[in-house]
């Protein structure tokens, strides 16, 4: 699977928080509410690997 892949958001996060990421520039949205499936951006990709770094 590759990281720029349109995804489902991981169990427990809806789509009130996956609009607030795509707000933020952290993903895409597939404009699909009822099977709304997100990708990292570019922006998305470093803050993952940032945040990876720190745990």
């Amino acid at each position: 699977m590759s990281q720029t892949e349109y995804i489902s958001p991981p169990s427990g996060v809806g789509l009130k928080t996956g609009l607030r990421a795509v707000e933020l520039g952290l993903v895409q949205w597939n404009d699909d509410v009822k099977a709304a499936r997100f990708k990292l951006t570019k922006k998305g990709l470093g803050y993952r690997s940032r945040f990876a770094k720190a745990i």
